[in-house]
């Protein structure tokens, strides 16, 4: 039966039809779906940012406030204020790395261990306060910095 022989049929048909259609119009236009909620459930806390969780970690999206040339000759060893960035630069495309530890010895839980890729910048925040011992995994004798944070 089309939607004009109901209608004929059944003025009721009518109403049902458009209450459907206008549920799920609205639903549509909500943006939610019926399992989706904003609350977590009881007894399950909603995961923690980076800010909280985290000594420092990859953050592409961050502006950084100092810049480290990441290369045979290291140049920069910066102090920053808790949650500032800084980038790592290299011009090398043997895929040098950014690694939190000492002498080649990657700290316990390193809360970065990244390869760089040539003139990309691997932008870092810093969360919690402290000294940064970063390497490369590569040359680790050479390639050495420290990073402050306060």
């Amino acid at each position: 039966m089309n939607p004009r022989q109901l209608i004929r049929a059944r003025p009721s048909g009518v109403v049902v039809l458009c209450t459907a259609s206008l549920a799920l119009a609205l639903a549509a236009c909500s943006g939610t779906s019926p399992s989706a909620s904003s609350s977590s459930p009881a007894g399950v806390s909603p995961t923690p940012s980076l800010a909280t969780t985290a000594r420092c970690a990859k953050t592409s999206d961050a502006s950084p406030v100092a810049t480290v040339q990441w290369n045979p000759v290291v140049q920069g060893s910066p102090t920053i204020k808790s949650g500032q960035a800084v980038a790592f630069v290299t011009q090398h495309s043997e895929g040098p790395t950014v690694t939190e530890g000492t002498n080649g010895t990657p700290a316990p839980n390193a809360c970065i261990d990244e390869v760089l890729a040539a003139r990309i910048p691997l932008v870092v925040t810093f969360y919690k306060a402290g000294v940064y011992h970063i390497f490369c995994r590569k040359a680790p004798s050479t390639m050495t910095t420290v990073v402050t944070v306060t």
